[in-house]
């Protein structure tokens, strides 16, 4: 890769992370997930240029932490899965970063299955004691009320003041129609809320796009 490439790939990486960033600030987490895996693909050629010409050291990276991070928290499989396989194929990667990007690959992948189990039990009950949540799920090392405490901050949870502790329910079922707006031109469709989270070809653009998610009161 010679530096024309490998200052097109930096550019390409930032403005994937500047996209990320905007999105994470605007609570729209499962396009910023996107936007990392998508990032993916100048991540080594990114790090080349850093380490060449800016003697940059590396830990980790922003687009690897962020999809460790939120594909769990989102009960994405495809992220870890994007991850692994690049990290094959560019093995430079983990050369070139001191923590051992493996190791929390395999860890973020035991936390996809415990997030799983925990909103898997969620949906069965609705409205579940913050303080029976151990009880219910066994003695898997898991943080269960920092992952509960995570999702309300993202909005996918209710956490009601019930005692001394909660009442969790989710915030939104998943059977439940929606409104969203096509990321490109902003077209908006109405679908089960379960289908706003998945890439939909939009009606008007013809894009696959991941259409935000409208409050119910919200006016065009």
């Amino acid at each position: 890769m010679n530096k024309s490439e490998m200052e097109e790939h930096r550019e390409s990486y930032d403005a994937c992370m500047a996209q990320a960033d905007d999105a994470i600030r605007a609570g729209r987490h499962r396009e910023a997930l996107a936007t990392a895996v998508s990032a993916l693909q100048f991540t080594d050629g990114m790090m080349r240029h850093a380490a060449k010409y800016d003697n940059a050291q590396f830990d980790n990276v922003q687009s690897i932490e962020l999809i460790l991070r939120y594909a769990p928290l989102l009960l994405e499989q495809d992220p870890l899965k994007k991850l692994e396989e690049t990290l094959d194929a560019q093995r430079r990667i983990e050369r070139t970063t001191s923590e051992n990007i493996r190791q929390l690959l395999g860890a973020a992948t035991k936390n996809l299955a415990a997030c799983h189990r925990l909103w898997s039990l969620l949906e069965s009950i609705d409205g579940i004691s913050q303080e029976q949540l151990s009880g219910m799920l066994g003695k898997e090392p898991h943080d269960w009320i920092g992952t509960i405490a995570t999702w309300h901050q993202m909005q996918l949870v209710l956490r009601v003041p019930n005692g001394s502790s909660y009442r969790i329910s989710i915030a939104t079922r998943m059977d439940r129609e929606m409104r969203g707006k096509c990321s490109y031109c902003g077209a908006e469709r109405r679908a089960l809320y379960w289908k706003l989270l998945e890439s939909l070809e939009c009606a008007r653009c013809r894009k696959l796009s991941l259409f935000t998610l409208l409050p119910t009161d919200e006016r065009k």
